[in-house]
Parts: structure tokens; C-alpha cells; sequence
């Protein structure tokens, strides 16, 4: 089942990639770095956490600059804050299924 899913993100993420503009992939690209990077604190953190609270905690750290970033924009952009929540979970995702075991 873990392989199968992994495999269904890879087949979906460039169907997705191929219909974003290109605003829409540099929030994608940039928080999917930063949830690889908040896994790794949080596994570094919290070694004995569940591996999904290390993945929501990835997750949310990697969602703080966006969100700083729309807030501070002109208008807050709910589509670019999609962008970055789908790849700061994905990035998490790509380091828990690897190096968790998920």
C-alpha cells in the first residue's frame, strides 16, 4: 500500500506541475525544500515522536515563510498558499516514507 502511494504521488505530481503556471510551481518547488528541511529538524528534534506528528510539525514550519510571504503581500493569495501547503506536505512526505519507514 506505501509503495502504491508513493507511486500515485509521483504520477500526479508533474500532471499537476504541467497545469500550474509558473508563479504557482516556484511556491510549489520552494516549500517542498522547505518541508524536506523542517523533516529533518524534526526527526533531528523529536526522535521518538510518531512519525505523523513529525510529519504535521514539518509541515508547519515549512508553511511559516509562505505565510509570512502572502502576508505581507498586497493581497493574500489563497491559490499560492495551496502551492506551498501541497509541497511542504509532499516534501515531508518524500522523507517519511523514505527514511521513517512509513
Amino acid at each position: 500500500m506505501k509503495k502504491a502511494i508513493l507511486i500515485l504521488t509521483f504520477i500526479l505530481l508533474p500532471t499537476l506541475a504541467l497545469a500550474a503556471d509558473a508563479d504557482k510551481k516556484a511556491h510549489f518547488g520552494l516549500s517542498t525544500a522547505l518541508g524536506v528541511f523542517g523533516a529533518a529538524i524534526m526527526d533531528y528534534n523529536y526522535p521518538d515522536a510518531h512519525p505523523l506528528v513529525k510529519w504535521g510539525g514539518a509541515v508547519g514550519l515549512a508553511l511559516i515563510p509562505g505565510v509570512i510571504k502572502e502576508a505581507t503581500d498586497d493581497e493574500f493569495d489563497w491559490e499560492d498558499m495551496a502551492a506551498n501547503t501541497l509541497g511542504a506536505a509532499s516534501g515531508s512526505a518524500a522523507v517519511l516514507t523514505i527514511t521513517w519507514g512509513w
